[in-house]
């Protein structure tokens, strides 16, 4: 029987064999760690909440922006109110209707700016004609609710009250006291009872800014018969 000696199946020695074997578990350890390299930097973060887009981007949530108010400006004083009145000689017929209109110029804040509010409180009244300046208790102004009831009035060096005179019949658009403006005029639309006697007289107007501030003036007129021409 031949006897085979020299020469292994593979043609490699031992010293050979090794070496390939160590290079090649070199090799798998190397991908292996490749892998987990790989894994743990595209792998989500666990506890996470799933994006449910289908794209495998994370949805940015969108901020709605709040409207923010404008403040409520803050009453300040302000000059006499401007009075016209469409005819100085009305009848007190009942029937003939008569507008006024009033308005404040000027009313600005302390860098001179125009202040627009509405938040404030008008009132039309008749009188007999003044003969001097009007002067109203100022507890009646800084308490709106009073403004709703007849207002009386002082003259200096004059004893008798200045009482308004229930003889006006307001439009239904144009109540007797009205909310207004310190921008835009305000009207009334009114008819002169035939109870009101014929002489002269004033009608008043008065602007009041939440009881804090508050200003008045008046315009004469003269009242006729209602068949007088």
């Amino acid at each position: 029987m031949q006897t085979l000696s020299g020469r292994r199946s593979n043609g490699l020695s031992p010293h050979s064999r090794r070496i390939a074997t160590f290079a090649i578990l070199l090799f798998a350890l190397s991908g292996l760690i490749s892998g987990f390299a790989v894994g743990a930097f595209v792998h989500p973060k666990s506890g996470g909440t799933p994006n449910n887009n289908g794209t495998g981007i994370t949805p940015v949530m969108q901020q709605t922006k709040t409207a923010t108010a404008s403040p409520t400006p803050v009453p300040v004083a302000f000059n006499f109110p401007g009075v016209s009145v469409d005819q100085g000689v009305q009848k007190a017929d009942g029937t003939t209707t008569y507008t006024l209109h009033a308005y404040l110029t000027g009313v600005v804040d302390k860098n001179g700016q125009p202040i627009h509010a509405s938040g404030l409180t008008c009132k039309l009244w008749l009188v007999q004609r003044l003969n001097g300046k009007l002067n109203i208790s100022s507890d009646i102004l800084k308490n709106i609710n009073d403004i709703q009831n007849p207002i009386p009035g002082t003259i200096k060096n004059q004893s008798a009250p200045v009482q308004e005179i229930q003889g006006l019949t307001f439009d239904a658009a144009t109540q007797q006291v009205q909310a207004c403006t310190t921008y835009d005029q305000v009207s009334w639309q009114y008819t002169i009872s035939t109870s009101v006697e014929p002489g002269p007289y004033d009608l008043v107007v008065l602007f009041d800014w939440q009881g804090k501030h508050y200003n008045w003036s008046w315009e004469n007129i003269d009242i006729k018969k209602a068949n007088s021409n």
